[in-house]
């Protein structure tokens, strides 16, 4: 077993750890240049009448991620490719994944996950060098002219996304058309398609009280006096109920009141996704055709966000390829939430571990990464963690965690995992990392 942090640290970049920033869209070498070709040995999942060379989709927008599955278990992520085929393939996107992994290795991913991507197999990892990257998951989009328009950690890749269709991707934008929504003006699949948008783009640490001086046209007073004692969620809940409900007095009181004390980093993520499990809660007819898809990636985050019945729970656990999915999944869900809490009590809290080998080989990182706005984070997942988001991703992957294993278990999950559930998950995991790793100053 090696023990020389060295060696550590050379078996975490053979594993293609972080230990490289990303290369950000202002500092990556590869931005604005052409896109090389795309000259792999093998790809796996091509349908037919479907292009897997740049020159015949110039044109449209791509999307690359460069990804592998890593064997030690050191990444514990999925790409992110086969969302955002689901939700742009209708809108002209291109979406191809580059591996490192041989044939074999794809084909029985291919077969477990049902990705409908096609995935390119380079062992030499030969493109991986042609295109630059400094580590996996990263994204590359390449414009109708073949131009690369973006490049970097595939979490912020929607935004790009989005700008090359000519969309809006600003949360606030989203959110006011959400809360914009009226029954008289759309109907239900309308203001779900609305609800979506906000979805893909909302933050885990959101301005509400500028988001509502903006909207209502206020200028920031100079006392800006403490945070609402009401949950911020639970206000804008309300704000959100009276302005579908056209009460314009109530909404502009509620509005006042977000302006004058509403929190400069709110979940609007979590909220977002509250809101869809209210809105539209996962039925049983639903389940089947995911389950029957075997779309399980859809299938757990809807057991997660959109409160199943105790009906769809058991259908859920009874469903024995989905059971073992997640099993596996369930073990993801618990290694990410141990990393974020890994990054919040130890990293972002400047406190040092006393098995400091032992820290850094489990984090698979070197280190936080500067930021461009200076908040520096830590690439987890498929997702960029801050010292102000690392609470929320922890209690979301905890809460994935719950859902997945009582399902692992062959038992119904919670319509939501309550909090006491959580906070307890929390410090269970908490007292085993401090066990693990110490604290010099806990």
């Amino acid at each position: 077993m090696m023990s020389h942090p060295t060696l550590l640290r050379v078996s975490a970049v053979l594993c293609l750890t972080a230990l490289l920033a990303p290369a950000s869209v202002a500092q990556s070498p590869m931005l604005g240049r052409p896109a090389p070709p795309l000259q792999v040995p093998a790809w796996v999942n091509v349908r037919a009448g479907r292009e897997t060379e740049l020159a015949k989709l110039r044109g449209k927008l791509v999307l690359l991620e460069f990804w592998g599955t890593c064997k030690k278990d050191c990444m514990k992520m999925r790409p992110r490719a086969p969302e955002l085929h689901e939700r742009y393939a209708g809108s002209g996107l291109e979406v191809l994944v580059i591996s490192y992994d041989p044939v074999n290795v794809i084909e029985d991913l291919v077969e477990r996950m049902a990705y409908t991507v096609p995935i390119a197999c380079d062992p030499t990892m030969e493109i991986f060098r042609t295109y630059r990257v400094p580590e996996v998951p990263t994204a590359c989009l390449v414009d109708a002219e073949g131009t690369i328009v973006y490049y970097g950690f595939p979490d912020e890749v929607e935004i790009a996304i989005r700008a090359g269709m000519g969309q809006d991707a600003d949360p606030a934008v989203l959110l006011g058309a959400f809360l914009d929504w009226r029954a008289e003006r759309g109907g239900e699949e309308d203001r779900r398609r609305r609800l979506a948008l906000l979805i893909a783009s909302a933050p885990r640490a959101f301005d509400l009280r500028a988001w509502a001086l903006e909207r209502a046209g206020l200028e920031p007073p100079g006392d800006a006096g403490a945070a609402s004692d009401e949950p911020p969620a639970a206000t804008l809940d309300d704000y959100a109920h009276a302005a579908q409900a056209g009460d314009g007095a109530r909404a502009s009181a509620i509005l006042a009141e977000l302006a004058a004390r509403g929190r400069s980093a709110f979940d609007l993520r979590s909220w977002a996704l509250d809101t869809l499990g209210a809105l539209h809660p996962i039925g049983l007819e639903e389940l089947e055709r995911l389950l029957a898809a075997r779309n399980h990636d859809a299938a757990a985050d809807a057991l997660q966000h959109r409160r199943p019945t105790p009906e769809v729970g058991r259908r859920a656990a009874d469903e024995s390829a989905f059971v073992d999915y997640c099993r596996r999944k369930s073990v993801e869900a618990r290694a990410l939430a141990r990393k974020g809490l890994m990054a919040e009590r130890w990293l972002f809290a400047g406190v040092e571990p006393e098995a400091k080998q032992r820290f850094w080989a489990d984090l698979g990182s070197s280190g936080l990464i500067p930021a461009i706005d200076g908040e520096a984070g830590l690439n987890i997942g498929s997702e960029r963690v801050t010292r102000r988001t690392a609470s929320s991703y922890v209690d979301e992957q905890l809460a994935r965690y719950l859902t997945l294993s009582s399902i692992a278990s062959g038992r119904a999950p919670d319509v939501r995992p309550a909090r006491a559930r959580i906070d307890a998950e929390r410090e269970r995991h908490l007292a085993y990392l401090f066990e693990r790793y110490g604290a010099r100053d806990r």
